[in-house]
Order: structure tokens, then sequence, then C-alpha cells
């Protein structure tokens, strides 16, 4: 699959995009987003996704554990 991104600011309220001759006789999908929302929001989403999801499996380590590292390698 062959996909063609681009960035370009706004001065008017149309655009022209030159396709490739791969995308003749194809049917595509265009979609028109602002750029900083897109970085901004999709990040801070991805964010607190990642924060929620670590809180949901973290648990307390008992005061007295200790990690043994030989005991690992002995595996």
């Amino acid at each position: 699959m062959q996909a063609l991104r681009e960035t370009r600011r706004i001065d008017k309220n149309s655009i022209t995009i030159d396709l490739p001759d791969e995308f003749l006789s194809q049917e595509v999908e265009i979609i028109v987003l602002p750029l900083n929302g897109e970085k901004n929001g999709l990040y801070q989403d991805r964010k607190s996704s990642f924060f929620k999801f670590v809180d949901s499996i973290k648990y307390k380590i008992p005061e007295d554990y200790k990690f043994n590292r030989e005991e690992l390698y002995d595996r």
C-alpha cells in the first residue's frame, strides 16, 4: 500500500494535491486535520492512557523483599 502525507501551511480556503501515477483509477480517502491539534491532543491522550494502564497493573512490593540477582542467573 502506498501512502502520501504532506504538511502545509494553509493560506486560502482550497488546496491542490499532486498525486503519483500509482493513485490513478483508485478510490482514496482524504483527511485534513490541524497539525497542532493532532500532535498535542493525540500525545496527551496517549500519555494519559499509558499512565492509567500503569496505575492499573502496579502493586506494592513487601518491605522485606530483596531481589536476588544470582538466583535469576541460576535458572
